[in-house]
């Protein structure tokens, strides 16, 4: 293993290690020309008398100047120096999967992550290749959070494929490679994301038993894209991007959501509450306005008042014997408790006075008028 931090390989300064694969180390580093961070991919020091291993590697860059995909980080430089191999891409500024896994939490932006990766591979795949170094620390993110895969692997060893989870058992046995190991890859880059680890290479543990609010469906695309014969896998990216949409319309919208305690849920309004409650008193009030104004109107009609009268629901008719009429033109009083025209006249309510603005002394002087009234008539009978 090289010890290359803080140091310098052909234009680039090394800043630190990333990471490392099967046949290369990964490195940050930055590029004074463009101003810029730079992914520095290095050959590892075991491989350096491994002709075959060199020639993979270097035809890994023929391959990286070809692709060009917006999920892809270009590459822009490659070259050897004092015996190390190496080739320099874009880094991508928001990090790689782990520092970016957090915004992927629902079901939308699981979709939406891999329709990007699979976009990738499917490109790669369509001039006949196989990327085989799909894991979450070669996948990075620029600052929309768009995904881009990082370099290429290459398969150097049977032995040293099985520790790796995102090796497919072919690899791991040493046989024929092709795309369907990419589709391996993402079934357990799949469980990965939704349960927060790689499945266990020795015993599957069912992904229901750690997620049981995804369905079923969604387990059985990680099932068939893990499946030990390629040729029991999806055929292609394309199928398996399609099963995996499919089987997340199963989901609900309560799958993404986190529910809300029903204490803290918001309390229904009562504004209709309150309006109609309003309404009600101001019609009641309404109703009562009008109701003495018309007594007031009507009791301007009285000339006069009996001394005493009771709040009652209607007067009985009283026959009251008139005075034979005199000689002459004679006033006659009108009857009490009735008006000019004859009509009767309504109880007059003590609760009325105060709606025309009489006082105590008002009340005193309309009883004394009609105790004269009465005196009058009573010497004109006689």
């Amino acid at each position: 293993m090289y010890d290359l931090v803080g140091k310098t390989i052909g234009k680039y300064q090394i800043i630190e290690r990333l990471h490392q694969t099967a046949a290369t180390e990964i490195y940050k580093g930055f590029s004074p020309s463009l101003n810029r961070y730079v992914v520095v991919n290095v050959l590892k020091a075991e491989f350096v008398e491994n002709k075959t291993i060199i020639q993979r590697f270097l035809d890994q860059n023929d391959i990286a100047a070809e692709i060009q995909h917006p999920n892809i980080s270009p590459m822009i430089d490659f070259g050897e120096e004092n015996g190390i191999y190496f080739r320099v891409l874009m880094f991508a500024s928001e990090g790689d999967w782990v520092e970016n896994k957090k915004w992927f939490n629902n079901n939308q932006a699981v979709l939406s992550l891999f329709s990007q990766l699979s976009s990738a591979l499917a490109y790669i795949h369509n001039f006949g290749y196989v990327f085989l170094n799909l894991r979450p620390s070669n996948i990075f993110f620029d600052d929309q959070r768009k995904a881009m895969l990082g370099d290429f692997g290459i398969a150097v060893s049977a032995e040293l494929s099985k520790t790796d989870p995102y090796c497919s058992p072919e690899v791991q046995r040493g046989e024929t490679i092709d795309h369907r190991a990419d589709i391996y890859a993402l079934g357990v880059l799949l469980f990965e994301l939704l349960t927060g680890n790689p499945p266990n290479m020795e015993r599957y543990v069912s992904l229901r038993s750690l997620r049981p609010d995804l369905p079923q469906e969604v387990e059985k695309v990680i099932l068939k894209a893990m499946s030990d014969r390629p040729e029991d896998r999806f055929q292609s990216i394309k199928t398996f991007q399609a099963a995996l949409q499919a089987a997340f319309r199963y989901t609900t919208s309560a799958t993404d959501a986190t529910p809300v305690p029903a204490d803290q849920r918001p309390k229904k309004s009562k504004v209709w509450l309150i309006v109609l409650v309003t309404a009600l008193v101001a019609l009641c009030l309404g109703a009562a306005v009008m109701f003495a104004i018309s007594r007031a109107g009507r009791d301007d009609t009285i000339d006069e008042i009996i001394e005493e009268t009771v709040e009652v629901p209607s007067e009985p008719e009283v026959e009251v014997e008139l005075p034979t009429e005199p000689e002459g033109e004679v006033e006659v009083p009108p009857q009490p408790g009735n008006g000019e025209d004859g009509s009767l006249i309504p109880p007059v309510c003590n609760s009325v006075f105060p709606a025309l603005g009489l006082g105590a002394v008002g009340i005193i002087a309309v009883k004394n008028k009609t105790r004269a009234k009465h005196k009058e008539r009573n010497n004109m009978d006689i």
